[in-house]
């Protein structure tokens, strides 16, 4: 009887602390949050620090904790893309932009595939010049509806890099593009081009850069046993 009683209250107080730590925690937060303002920032960080020489998995935590607090762009800048070699097509303009301001901003190099030449120079100009990270961003000319330019892209690609980390299927013909406002007066022109830049051109760019991303996933396997984080996106596409 004294044993299950004595178990009783083994439990009972387990529970008792592991509640008042909760509620410490949160707390702690709600306090800075509302009374040290721009503390919460140092807090966070520091906090972030620790909890990641604890444990690896502390990682995805951390992740939601900022997701949580809506600072989406906090865990985007601290990932670690030193060393990768990204592809983003049609970056020279709009999410691809975005997307390779970022990489460049993770320490990553970053390609942009787009088939508008002088945006697409000028973009990778204004992120290099702009950018306090060991990125790079450098401008390719491809035309996803014409075979011969994406393997001519993907000839010049794999002669001057000898891995892919992320591939970014971004560009795409959509209602605001200028293939539509040039097109609009033949409407099977248009779909034809919207089909082969959408769907045929980008499944040849993917098709033909495999076997060199399927040789970057390998090596990036093998890293890992390092403690060093690192992101494998190799196909992302935006559905415009």
């Amino acid at each position: 009887m004294f044993r299950v009683m004595d178990s009783q209250v083994s439990i009972i107080s387990y529970l008792g602390l592991t509640l008042n730590i909760y509620i410490t925690i949160f707390v702690s937060l709600i306090w800075a949050l509302f009374v040290h303002g721009m503390k919460l920032w140092f807090e966070i960080l520091f906090g972030v620090w620790i909890l990641r020489r604890i444990s690896p998995f502390s990682k995805i935590l951390i992740e939601r904790l900022y997701r949580l607090l809506g600072l989406e762009s906090v865990v985007l800048e601290n990932k670690d893309l030193r060393g990768t070699v990204c592809i983003v097509t049609g970056g020279a303009t709009g999410i691809g932009k975005k997307v390779s301001e970022f990489f460049v901003k993770c320490g990553a190099t970053v390609i942009i595939a787009d088939i508008q030449e002088n945006k697409g120079r000028v973009t990778a100009y204004k992120i290099n010049t702009n950018n306090s990270s060991t990125g790079l961003a450098r401008y390719m000319y491809i035309d996803l509806s014409d075979e011969k330019s994406i393997r001519s892209f993907v000839k010049r690609f794999t002669y001057d890099y000898d891995r892919l980390d992320i591939l970014v299927n971004n560009a795409g013909i959509g209602s605001g593009s200028g293939y539509r406002k040039e097109e609009s007066n033949d409407f099977e022109k248009y779909i034809n081009k919207v089909f082969q830049v959408n769907y045929i051109g980008t499944f040849i760019l993917t098709e033909l850069l495999l076997p060199i991303l399927k040789v970057s996933f390998e090596q990036g396997l093998l890293s890992q046993l390092s403690e060093k984080i690192y992101i494998y996106v190799y196909i992302i596409t935006f559905i415009i």
